[in-house]
């Protein structure tokens, strides 16, 4: 991976074990072509699920913007809520 670039505004974790994330800006290349031009959005995140409010991903030639809801079991059962905005 090279040019990784990110800028985070909040960053909090209680005793609950839930983190909060603010994503202000990340950019990165990797090697292979793959490249994000633009990530960025908030993260809530627990023991049992994560929830991305507000997503925004760019990349040179489409991007999507979503709301993600989703207990860590969707992944292993590929049953992830995803509502493009």
């Amino acid at each position: 991976m090279t040019g990784l670039n990110a800028q985070i505004d909040t960053l909090s974790y209680n005793r609950a074990g839930v983190l909060r994330l603010g994503v202000r800006h990340v950019a990165l290349q990797e090697q292979c072509g793959f490249a994000v031009k633009e990530l960025s959005g908030a993260v809530y995140l627990d023991s049992t699920h994560i929830v991305l409010p507000a997503l925004n991903l760019k990349r040179p030639y489409s991007s999507l913007r979503a709301t993600i809801n989703s207990p860590f079991l969707s992944f292993l059962t590929k049953a992830v809520v995803l509502q493009l905005i």
